[in-house]
């Protein structure tokens, strides 16, 4: 399951408004503004009777099913009680939600919410446009009396400043919009301080529902830009570290002192992220914290938009307002020109609820993903573990004992047997034998630093073809020069099921692979370079069960080097020494078939988790 999808799919409902159901207090209003009979969309209403009571309903088309109840033929309720006015409707995208919503609002608690919530407070359900009145108000206001700079920003008049506005206009041809022939409609207008208007239909993405408005996004928000201050990096190293310093997508530092002291809205200003949204694009800071210049710092009248404006910017897409492509930058006037679909007061606060909720189980949903990886990746380590210990599958005492094994092979190499003197790390079954793993490889060396060139048919494998979580791969291969092959005996030539080990490097030494990756086909050999070690068992061992056995001492491998801190490298001869427990040949091949079975299993929970 893709979370980061299923994020995106949300904020998209949302910002919509069909994410929670649109709601509208109707008492009082004319029925114009009810929305039409549509399909995949149910009305949850609720009617006023002359009596003082309240009847509660569900429908497909609210007007008809209102007209119904006027005549005495909707419901046994209103025949008896005579209905006064339409007080409330929801819109629903189910019929199954509607009734549930039915049920719960005729339910105690519902009449209780519906009393407090609806009859007693019709303030909480004024529009998206009265709320817009109230904004360009309190601005003008504020302009008149003059604001200090600083503090909360400086408001000024300017003749850039408008407001987007509906008008109910006849069908017109060269202006379409949204409607079809023969109807009337609601288009889009601007009006500029100027007193100049213009039409905008073009411009409006997409329908909002009933009691949202479209406005710019300056014209609900405070620009407070003048107030952040960048530090470069070197005037921060040396202080202390206590408030979050912001930059473009989130915390980027720590400094000794703060500009600000309160709840508001960070957009990023430039950076790639403005793109590629690998994080979010808007974030809320909250608390003392310092700002840089690379991102917007966002105020509103009411900070409880702030939280609606944050999801709004992650919701879309910014690339049409971005300029710059080596830099991309999203200024201040790309943004203050930003259309913004605004849901009344009451309504953001369910939505950014809704969102919260969502996300919440979202987050734990990940936990839990993040919790089954690992307990998935312990599971793998306590396989390898096992079969290393000779309980992952049971022994045979039909099988050759591992200990005729080695001697087959000293004899096959000309040398002396010599068994394992050292004190055993750990009990064995009796058929095993301890050993060393130089004992069972045919080689164990580093590979040569290489002379590169752009192309060749050689290849080098370094160590950044030894994949930290995932198989080997010659992508990030480099070219040999041809010339310099002399230097390169026959057996270096990497084989297939060869052992790679990462002998240097911060952060990938002992990383433990196995070469199995395709060649390409125009390339005729590859060699190990000087950073890694290749480890070659002998043809009487099973490769793959040697490579879990130094796969699962992984962790050890990358503790064991030598040398100081930043030049440390793992030597072939501590390879060599590596204490090997042996099991006879038949049981390492029933240890590799269980391993990979398990794995196969495990692998799979993985991708579905993906």
């Amino acid at each position: 399951m893709n979370t980061k999808a299923l994020r995106q799919k949300i904020l998209d409902l949302a910002i919509h408004g069909k994410l929670v159901p649109p709601a509208c207090r109707q008492a009082g209003k004319s029925l114009e503004n009810i929305p039409a009979e549509k399909e995949g969309q149910w009305f949850v209403y609720v009617i006023e009777c002359v009596d003082g009571s309240f009847y509660k309903g569900f429908t497909t088309d609210l007007i008809k099913r209102y007209k119904q109840h006027c005549a005495g033929i909707g419901a046994e309720w209103t025949k008896t009680h005579k209905p006064k006015q339409l007080f409330y409707w929801e819109i629903h995208y189910s019929e199954k939600s509607a009734i549930e919503r039915e049920k719960y609002l005729k339910s105690g608690c519902g009449r209780e919410w519906f009393k407090n919530e609806v009859v007693d407070k019709p303030e909480n359900w004024e529009s998206a446009t009265v709320l817009l009145e109230k904004i360009r108000a309190e601005k003008a206001e504020k302009i008149k009396k003059g604001l200090p700079a600083g503090r909360r920003g400086e408001l000024k008049a300017d003749k850039k400043d408008s407001f987007i506005f509906t008008k109910e206009c006849e069908f017109d041809e060269d202006k379409p919009g949204k409607c079809s022939a023969g109807t009337r409609h609601k288009r889009h207008y601007e009006k500029f301080a100027d007193g100049t208007v213009k039409d905008i239909e073009d411009e409006i993405p997409f329908e909002v529902p009933e009691g949202w408005a479209w406005c710019r996004f300056s014209e609900v928000s405070i620009n407070r830009d003048s107030e952040r201050k960048p530090v470069n990096s070197s005037n921060r190293k040396n202080v202390k570290k206590i408030y979050d310093y912001y930059g473009a997508a989130g915390v980027i530092d720590k400094v000794e002192e703060y500009l600000f002291d309160e709840k508001l809205l960070l957009i990023g200003e430039d950076g790639a992220n403005l793109l590629s949204r690998t994080k979010n694009n808007a974030f809320i800071a909250c608390g003392k914290y310092w700002v840089n210049n690379h991102a917007h710092v966002i105020d509103c009248f009411d900070k409880s938009m702030l939280d609606y404006l944050c999801y709004y910017i992650n919701a879309i897409t910014l690339d049409e307002y971005i300029t710059g492509s080596a830099q991309p930058k999203f200024t201040q006037k790309a943004l203050n020109d930003l259309l913004l679909p605004l849901p009344a007061l009451k309504e953001q606060r369910r939505i950014i609820n809704t969102i919260e909720r969502f996300f919440a189980k979202i987050d734990e949903l990940e936990q839990n993903k993040s919790d089954l990886q690992s307990a998935i990746k312990q599971a793998k380590s306590k396989i390898l573990d096992l079969a290393i210990h000779g309980k992952l599958v049971p022994q045979n005492p039909n099988d050759e004992p591992a200990e005729e094994l080695l001697r087959r092979i000293a004899t096959s190499d000309n040398r002396p047997y010599k068994k394992f003197e050292e004190e055993e790390p750990y009990e064995l079954p009796s058929n095993w034998s301890w050993c060393y793993l130089c004992d069972i490889c045919s080689k164990i060396k580093r590979g040569k630093s290489p002379k590169y060139t752009d192309k060749s048919t050689i290849m080098a494998f370094a160590q950044k073809c030894n994949q930290k979580d995932g198989p080997t791969s010659l992508e990030k291969a480099l070219y040999i020069d041809e010339s310099t092959l002399k230097k390169y005996p026959e057996d270096e030539k990497m084989q297939f099921n060869d052992i790679v080990i990462n002998s240097t490097g911060t952060g990938t030494l002992g990383r433990v692979g196995i070469f199995n990756c395709p060649i390409p086909d125009d390339v005729n050999a590859v060699y190990p370079d000087s950073h890694v070690t290749t480890v070659r068992i002998l043809p009487e061992i099973d490769k793959l069960y040697c490579y879990y056995f130094i796969k699962n001492k992984q962790s050890y491998l990358e503790t064991i080097g030598e040398g100081s801190t930043n030049q440390k490298e793992l030597k072939p001869d501590t390879i060599s020494n590596l204490c090997f427990p042996l099991p006879p040949y038949p049981e390492q091949q029933r240890i590799v078939e269980k391993i990979e079975e398990l794995f196969i299993l495990l692998d799979s929970i993985s991708e579905q988790l993906a």
